[in-house]
């Protein structure tokens, strides 16, 4: 489906793929009707998302027309809804289909993976397998860890090949990227066709990946597109210094296509090698103009595009310095697109922790904020990071109610959560069972377990507001210490937290 367009109908799709095979139109429409096909749909996610809902609908109506076939839907789990489709409002309905997540390699798998690329390359595996917690029990039960990216098979061969280049071993999906493509400017160099530094490379690359998506462009560029853009880059570059005067765009045109990074597509057209890698350069380059303030209205345009961003968000928080990467994040928060906790997600632990300590300590030391601006970060990245902040912050803070806000934040990642992840909880209509949604579920768990810790020692707090939100949050898991502690509230001195205790009371239908 990469090539979809509104003016370019399934059909044409199924018979240009067979017009190989000399297969007339009329032909397929008639086997089509009788059932004769399996249809494999695979390219969904690379539609740009403002055409997203509509590629979908034209795809439901399809199978509709002919629904006597078999078909088969690849999608991004992360894209995934119950509702996506929404065959059940065609005329008539269809039923449900059956989904299937593609199973994470098994232990037994990875490790004979890694036994196989290490009989290939001379290199000893001890220690890769080290590094990678390959023989820690706890490593393969914890989401959090490496291992769960190395299930995937793409990113185990990422790992690997990384490893073998650097004898170093990455510790999230961004650096895991990175790494990867300073390992192709080190080949190259090496090879003598290189760019003299990452930085030149990411410039003319993120250049290109931005003008590209800002035009419509997704994955295909057109090659005179791509040699004009790159020559204002260079220009660009040569006045800041960054290039030799010397440089030419048949000589950077010439190391992009020796890279690999991008590849020509006959004569007219260049594709990127991985919506990865185009999403890598597009991170960097957002991260430079977000910098810098640059080109604010290309970002605007980037967006209105309809490109899918969560893996470019990552990247360019991954780029950032930790100030302003707490920015960027805050400001994706406030969209409530997701692109926030996916940001978030792709990033180590240390850096994760970094930048959450940042954003919070940005908010309070602002003076600007409101108690929601808590609450928003406590419901949508529920992580061990962000409580963790929340305490440091309740420990350096002297305002009594920037305090008591951030005790509210940790109850309110109880309060708002627990619900969600309490059970055998099914997520969606279909049933539906994903490894990353178990991850995540995993990982709010032990968020709600470390705030429940917390709000144990801040029940007792001499300031009663803080206690009383202490108490709030531990509700669902501490029953007998909240009421107490409530109990003992509705004789305050405060009238505002005598109110408060009343007001939940009410609220939450307490005896």
């Amino acid at each position: 489906m990469r090539g979809w367009e509104p003016t370019r109908p399934v059909l044409d799709l199924i018979a240009n793929q067979l017009a190989l095979l000399d297969i007339t139109p009329g032909s397929i429409t008639s086997e089509l009707r009788s059932g004769s096909f399996l249809v494999l749909f695979d390219g969904i996610s690379e539609v740009p998302s403002d055409l997203f809902r509509r590629c979908c609908s034209e795809i439901a109506n399809f199978i509709a027309t002919y629904r006597k076939n078999r078909y088969v839907l690849a999608l991004r789990t992360s894209e995934f809804s119950a509702n996506l489709f929404q065959l059940d409002e065609v005329n008539p309905p269809l039923e449900p289909p059956s989904v299937y997540e593609i199973r994470r390699l098994s232990r037994e798998q990875v490790e004979q993976y890694v036994h196989a690329y290490f009989l290939r390359h001379s290199t000893s595996a001890t220690d890769f397998r080290a590094r990678l917690l390959m023989d820690n029990a706890e490593a393969w039960e914890s989401s959090s860890s490496s291992i769960q990216l190395a299930r995937i098979p793409l990113f185990l061969q990422l790992f690997l090949d990384v490893y073998r280049k650097t004898r170093q071993l990455p510790e999230s999906k961004a650096e895991l990227l990175r790494a990867l493509i300073n390992s192709i400017y080190d080949r190259e160099e090496s090879r003598g066709g290189g760019f003299s530094d990452s930085r030149t490379g990411d410039r003319l690359l993120g250049s290109l990946a931005v003008n590209a998506a800002s035009t419509g462009n997704d994955l295909t560029i057109s090659s005179a597109f791509a040699r004009r853009r790159l020559s204002k880059s260079l220009v660009e570059l040569k006045a800041e210094s960054i290039v030799s005067p010397d440089e030419t765009v048949v000589d950077v045109w010439r190391r992009i296509l020796s890279s690999n990074l991008l590849k020509e597509v006959g004569d007219r057209a260049v594709v990127w090698l991985h919506q990865l890698i185009r999403d890598c350069f597009l991170g960097f380059e957002y991260a430079r103009m977000w910098e810098t303030g640059d080109d604010q209205d290309v970002i605007t345009e980037i967006q209105r595009a309809g490109l899918r961003l969560d893996m470019t968000y990552s990247m360019a928080i991954f780029a950032l310095s930790e100030v302003q990467a707490s920015e960027l994040l805050w400001t994706l928060v406030k969209s409530y697109d997701g692109n926030g906790k996916q940001a978030f997600e792709s990033q180590s632990h240390t850096t994760r922790r970094e930048i959450a300590e940042k954003l919070v300590s940005r908010i309070v030391e602002s003076g600007d904020y409101e108690s929601r601006d808590f609450l928003t970060l406590a419901q949508d990245l529920p992580y061990r990071e962000m409580v963790e902040a929340f305490d440091s912050q309740f420990h350096e803070a002297e305002d009594t109610r920037v305090r008591a806000l951030l005790i509210e934040a940790l109850a309110e990642v109880i309060i708002f959560h627990h619900p969600k992840v309490s059970g055998d909880q099914n997520f969606n209509s279909w049933a539906y069972s994903s490894h990353l949604q178990a991850a995540r579920v995993e990982s709010t768990k032990a968020s709600i377990r470390r705030s429940t810790e917390l709000l144990r020692r801040y029940a007792r707090n001499d300031d009663d507001l803080v206690s009383f939100y202490a108490a709030k949050g531990l509700y669902e898991h501490e029953r007998s210490l909240s009421v107490d502690r409530l109990r003992e509230l509705l004789s305050s001195r405060n009238a505002d937290v005598r109110s408060r205790v009343l007001d939940l009371i009410d609220e939450w239908g307490m005896r």
